[in-house]
């Protein structure tokens, strides 16, 4: 377990906190008749979606920080958990940050539209699961049934006042194609095409237990050699957690700000 001096991280989680509550307050916000970018979107096919789905993404990636912050507090700096927390907060101000950022309404509305079909495929590929097993069969595929016949007509008809195929709004998400697009990335500096598609990636690796990843966060103590490798003692990189914390954190705080805009500026 590190010990690590969280001084910047804690300044910065502080300016997020900040952010986030300003966020949720332009989100419960009564503007009247105010021209707001948000007001012209909902008012249009699929302009509800952005909203709902970047405030949606933007709770995940706050439930997650919080568990992050409890984690180092009582649990400490050890080598797996605490970038597994990261990572779905990376991915979820990503999200939110790639619905908002575009400029023109249309465009917004098209990729929430593509946000919400994402999370319709995962779910019918869920519910196939159990087709195979006698007793939800049936059950599984009258649901499947109903969606195809009511929920992805509805998706169908959007798409097409959206100017898209319905090919074209399944379309998945790539993640690391588009982060370095996105204006919060490049506010980062040059440099930033290459980190942040990397944090991405050790992050991922983290999660999914790589090895290169633990190797690449952590100290390494070689301790004794044992049949094909060698035993180690591994503590937190915190130069490594400071980097990729800092990037999350950033994304995260840009997403809020991103939404807080739109809320309350045409």
């Amino acid at each position: 377990m590190g010990e690590m001096d969280f001084g910047r991280l804690a300044n910065m989680r502080h300016v997020l906190d900040l952010s986030w509550a300003n966020a949720e307050r332009a989100m419960d916000l009564d503007v009247g008749h105010a021209l707001t970018a948000r007001r012209m979107d909902e008012a249009q096919v699929a302009g509800p979606r952005v909203y709902i789905g970047a405030h949606l993404h933007l709770l995940n990636a706050m439930d997650n920080l919080d568990a992050l912050w409890a984690l180092l507090q009582h649990h400490g700096a050890t080598t797996w958990a605490p970038w597994n927390l990261l990572r779905p907060a990376f991915e979820a101000a990503f999200r939110a940050l790639w619905v908002l950022e575009p400029e023109e309404g249309l465009r917004r509305r098209q990729r929430a539209l593509r946000l919400e079909l994402t999370n319709h495929v995962e779910w019918i590929k869920y519910l196939r699961e159990f087709v195979a097993m006698p007793e939800f069969s049936k059950r599984v595929g009258e649901e499947i049934a109903r969606s195809q016949a009511d929920v992805e007509s509805v998706y169908l008809s959007e798409a097409t006042a959206l100017n898209l195929t319905y090919g074209q709004a399944k379309q998945p998400i790539n993640v690391t194609e588009e982060l370095p697009r996105l204006d919060a990335t490049k506010a980062i500096g040059p440099e930033s095409m290459a980190i942040v598609p990397a944090c991405w990636r050790v992050l991922s690796g983290s999660q999914h237990g790589l090895p290169y990843a633990l190797l690449h966060n952590s100290n390494i103590q070689v301790q004794a050699p044992v049949p094909g490798g060698q035993r180690v003692l591994a503590s937190m990189k915190d130069e490594a957690f400071e980097l990729y914390a800092s990037v999350t954190l950033w994304l995260v705080w840009q997403a809020c700000d991103r939404l807080t805009y739109r809320c309350t500026h045409p």
